[in-house]
This record gives C-alpha cells, structure tokens and sequence, in this order.
C-alpha cells in the first residue's frame, strides 16, 4: 500500500530555499508546515494523516522540479492549498478502502502498519456476518465490482443502493474504531 518515497535532492534543496534564504529558518519552516498539516489532517479525522502530509510535501516537490511555483507565492498557503486538494481526494477513496482492498495480503514484521493491525483488531469486533459482507464488498475491481455488487445485493433482497449503504456504515464504523486504536496506542 505505501510506496517507497524517493525524493529529489534538487527539488528538496530548491523547497528549502523557496522557504526561506537562510537554511536554519527555512528548515523551521519546514517542520513547522510540515506538523502543521499533519494536525489539519488529523482535525479532518484522516487516519494516515502523516502519508497525507507526505503526499502534499511530494506534490509540492514536483510542482517545484517542475519550475511550476512561483518565487512570489507564499509557500504555506501553497502548501495548505495543495494538503486541501490532498484531503477532497482521500474522501474519495478512504484509507480503509484501501486497507480493506488489501486485507488478504500478508506482511512481513517488518513492514508494521498500525492501520492494518487496527483494522484486524476492529474487524473482530464486528459480527462474522458484517466481517464477511464488508470484505466482500471490497472483493473485485472495477466492471467486475460492479457486476459483483449488483449479485450481492440480489442474493441479500436488497437495491444496489441500499448495499453501498449498508457497505458505508460499516466501513465509517470501522473507520473511527481504527482511527481510535491507533490513536490509544500512540501510533
């Protein structure tokens, strides 16, 4: 799920300049932005609010490799512009479609991932009925997903409409559970 960041020194030296002329300020700025939009995601109840502030940084970088910023623009509203572009995005496809997309997958120790661990923990709190409707229902991709959704909601007796309800609450259900987990266990 989360991809290896590679980031480039040229943009990141051209970013700190861009923040300010003096290195020591600019990387004041940097953490100062950087824990800024990781609480504005947070407040926004985004479970990876630390991927997300990422995302914005890797965004930012290549708009500035890109000579695509201006000097004149001031680099936090720039900043909180693009974390806001971030946001609208994750609403679209939340980090427990994500999780629960790749719920087969197994990892290795190594690559601990506190959302995984807490969705497992807040899936068996759900009935095994609800456990196997929502994995279910995140099972396919695309045409098949759609043609997948329209035979589940046939053999349950119920709308399409009604199923993407159903899929809904329980996924925001599971959303606020991981996001506490993770929270109560300072991960």
């Amino acid at each position: 799920m989360k991809k290896s960041r590679e980031i480039n020194p040229e943009a990141f030296e051209k970013m700190l300049l861009w923040l300010d002329e003096n290195r020591d300020i600019a990387g004041s700025k940097y953490e100062a932005i950087r824990l800024r939009l990781i609480k504005i995601f947070n407040y926004r109840q985004c479970l990876n609010s630390e991927e997300l502030t990422d995302i914005v940084f890797d965004r930012v970088l290549k708009k500035l490799d890109e000579n695509a910023i201006t000097n004149g623009s001031n680099p936090a509203l720039y900043f909180f512009k693009v974390a806001n572009n971030i946001y609208l995005e994750s609403l679209r496809k939340p980090i427990t479609v994500e999780l629960l997309d790749d719920i087969a997958l197994e990892e290795d120790e190594e690559s601990f991932n506190p959302y995984y661990e807490c969705l497992r923990k807040c899936l068996k709190t759900l009935s095994e009925e609800k456990q196997k409707f929502i994995i279910d229902y995140y099972e396919e991709e695309k045409q098949a997903k759609i043609e997948f959704h329209k035979k589940l909601a046939q053999s349950l007796g119920i709308q399409v409409k009604r199923l993407h309800t159903r899929a809904f609450r329980i996924r925001k259900s599971l959303q606020k559970c991981v996001l506490e987990c993770v929270r109560n266990n300072g991960w």
